[in-house]
């Protein structure tokens, strides 16, 4: 029944001159629950044809000091804070009052603070040596600040992405909360103007 429907539905495309997006069912990412201890804006999808739920949201993030890993880091690329579903590959991760990144050993990932700066006004990509260093002078670990907007260029064994986030709420020393999007091209922000 499957297959026949799938038939039917590119055999209409093809004849009426319009292209679409076919979910077959094959158990990528939009075939799993969205198990995210974060909120999105919903399935509706992007220019891309990315779901919006996976290139922008928010999220709080509780300090690791005082949580599991998996209630304070999180996946941009996976809009997921769940070990399961990321296979404990994350991107950021709060603690001691710090975002952190670089969190696996090959990793060459950075983050830096651009300050107070909209979302949809983050450059497509930033020069990390334009910015102060954290606080073991490297770009993987910056003080969390109310308002704050970060830019983080994840890139491991796993893969690359680039995202960003502002700060919207914030207890210090306990949790975070931030509103985060995530680009579609893996080397440039491509801000999903459509999805906020």
């Amino acid at each position: 029944m499957k297959s026949t429907l799938l038939a039917l539905l590119i055999t209409a495309a093809a004849t009426s001159g319009c292209t679409a997006n076919v979910d077959t069912g094959s158990g990528g990412p939009l075939d799993r629950p969205d198990p995210s201890h974060g909120d999105s804006r919903g399935g509706r999808p992007s220019v891309s044809g990315t779901p919006c739920r996976f290139l922008y949201g928010e999220v709080t993030l509780a300090d690791y000091a005082h949580a599991e890993y998996g209630e304070a880091a999180f996946s941009f690329e996976l809009a997921s804070g769940d070990p399961e579903v990321t296979n404990n590959e994350f991107d950021v991760v709060y603690s001691g009052n710090m975002f952190g990144v670089n969190l696996v050993t090959d990793d060459q990932s950075w983050i830096v603070d651009l300050g107070v700066v909209p979302l949809e006004e983050v450059p497509a990509m930033v020069d990390p040596d334009d910015f102060p260093l954290g606080n073991w002078q490297e770009h993987d670990y910056v003080q969390a600040h109310l308002d704050h907007t970060y830019f983080v260029r994840s890139s491991d064994g796993a893969g690359r992405g680039v995202s960003a986030f502002t700060v919207v709420g914030h207890e210090p020393g306990e949790q975070v909360t931030i509103e985060w999007i995530h680009s579609t091209a893996v080397d440039e922000l491509i801000v999903p103007v459509s999805c906020l």
